[in-house]
């Protein structure tokens, strides 16, 4: 069975930010360490974002009538407000076909990967394979490798990670409903910016698999001209 999923505003931002549905919970550590990055993006830099999500199950299920259809996202853009490094200052404005639009303002911290504003995938310039995505974090994960993509005749490194863990419903006196998080996330090298992500969540309580997927469609460095991806250049085909 499957059905384009339907997904609340909430829910769809968590994702983005690399953690499970909202009534799931993740205990997480940092344990810091010395340090020195450098942000590769610029205020006034922005990037567009295609929308994708579907819902898979072997079982009968209910989408929640609170959810929204993602797949009627017409975009979805951060522009970059202030470069203080480490914090990397943005807005997010997501608009939806029938004209909806909602914008959030937020921040990052490229060392330890803390953030508001439900966005996350911005990251230090110039990692390498090896490095731990968040510097100063070392429960976050390395940077699994580096390929290099031919962009509207600019070659570009995109380096590649992994993360995975397990959330559980705090509901649930019995611990036994579980959701599995699997991450992917492609991102420029140089700008530390995501130019593809995929989130895949399994529930066991019912069996329900969710997956959202980032796919940068245009961006616009400041000074510069728009940048288009070809729709050929497909990170998880």
């Amino acid at each position: 069975m499957s059905k384009k999923v339907y997904l609340t505003l909430i829910v769809i931002v968590l994702i983005v930010a690399s953690v499970a549905a909202a009534y799931y919970v993740l205990n997480t550590s940092s344990r810091p360490r010395v340090t020195t990055i450098t942000a590769g993006v610029s205020v006034g830099d922005v990037f567009i974002y295609r929308l994708e999500g579907f819902a898979d199950s072997h079982v009968d299920f209910s989408i929640p009538g609170n959810f929204v259809d993602i797949n009627n996202t017409k975009y979805y853009r951060v522009e970059i407000t202030k470069v203080d490094v480490p914090i990397v200052s943005f807005t997010v404005s997501w608009e939806f076909n029938n004209g909806t639009l909602h914008s959030y303002d937020g921040m990052i911290n490229l060392e330890n990967g803390l953030y508001s504003g439900f966005y996350w995938d911005i990251y230090a310039a110039n990692l390498k394979a090896g490095d731990l995505s968040r510097p100063e974090t070392t429960d976050e994960p390395k940077v699994n490798s580096t390929q290099t993509k031919t962009i509207s005749g600019s070659n570009r490194e995109i380096n590649f990670l992994t993360a995975s863990y397990e959330a559980y419903d705090p509901t649930d006196v019995t611990y036994t409903k579980m959701c599995y998080v699997y991450n992917y996330v492609y991102f420029d090298k140089q700008i530390g910016m995501m130019v593809a992500a995929r989130t895949l969540e399994i529930y066991n309580s019912p069996e329900i698999f969710l997956t959202v997927e980032f796919n940068l469609v245009e961006y616009t460095l400041a000074g510069s001209d728009t940048v288009k991806i070809p729709a050929s250049i497909n990170f998880f085909s």
